[in-house]
């Protein structure tokens, strides 16, 4: 998921795939971060920014329109 956006596992409704894949390219840098993390012996997570609400209202109904 990290390097190429697509997910690993799970078949999640659209809207929240369309959310995921948005999250995941706003956050790209803080994902791969913390994905190096996991591979030295002291891995050290940071927390990435949720999406805003409106943010989220606009990729929900980006499809309805």
């Amino acid at each position: 998921m990290c390097k190429t956006g697509e997910l690993l596992e799970g078949e999640p409704p659209r809207r929240a795939q369309r959310m995921i894949k948005e999250g995941a390219g706003l956050h790209q840098d803080e994902l791969m971060k913390n994905w190096d993390s996991t591979q030295s012996e002291t891995p050290e997570f940071r927390k990435i920014q949720p999406l805003q609400k409106k943010k989220c209202y606009d990729i929900f109904n980006k499809g309805n329109s």
